[in-house]
């Protein structure tokens, strides 16, 4: 598994990326706590394999609570 800061995203999104796509893991660090693993999808070979109803279906089942509540939205919105 790589280890990978937020600054290394930015900086080389390109080359993550084809890592991920050749399978390997990556632990992604932000602000120095592990924030995300992220890793090839099991279910397809390639993205293109996945169609566009494959990844609408896939949003769609997502549930996660890692949403803003409006309430959160609109403070955050007012900061200036």
């Amino acid at each position: 598994m790589i280890t990978v800061s937020t600054k290394d995203f930015r900086q080389n999104l390109q080359l993550i990326l084809d890592k991920i796509a050749s399978g390997e893991e990556i632990l992604w660090i932000h602000r120095s706590l592990p924030v995300a693993e992220i890793k090839k999808p099991r279910n397809f070979k390639t993205f293109a394999e996945a169609t566009a109803k494959d990844i609408e279906v896939a949003n769609v089942q997502d549930t996660s609570q890692d949403f803003l509540s409006q309430e959160e939205l609109d403070y955050y919105l007012s900061l200036q």
